[in-house]
């Protein structure tokens, strides 16, 4: 995935439950940062995630504006969790994208992990 430098990404995250369906969540928030060397360079902690409009039960986004002021290529990172109702089991799901002058289109597979109970 790219984002534009000088543009909004929209970082997105859908959860579901353990059969699979939407699940609403609370306390949905992202941190977004960047990795140079090992060492996180924080751009957002504990941004509030909302739901998109119109609303999709356990659909939560957080548009953020990229700098200008980064490197093109720069890798951001962005951790979304969340709490499931009822259990207070927390959830994470880490994406990644890269920050581009201008976009490009490539073909292959993002990886994406969610861990959780």
């Amino acid at each position: 995935m790219q984002g534009v430098l000088g543009g909004t990404f929209t970082f997105q995250v859908m959860w579901r439950n353990a059969v699979n369906a939407p699940q609403a969540m609370d306390n949905p928030t992202i941190d977004i940062f960047t990795m140079d060397n090992g060492a996180k360079t924080m751009l957002v902690a504990g941004g509030v995630m909302v739901a998109p409009v119109p609303a999709e039960v356990g659909r939560y986004v957080y548009p953020y504006a990229i700098s200008n002021a980064l490197a093109d290529g720069t890798v951001i990172y962005a951790e979304m969790s969340a709490l499931e109702i009822g259990t207070g089991n927390l959830f994470i799901k880490e994406v990644a994208i890269n920050a581009v002058a201008i976009l490009t289109t490539s073909y292959g597979l993002v990886a994406s992990q969610i861990s959780g109970p």
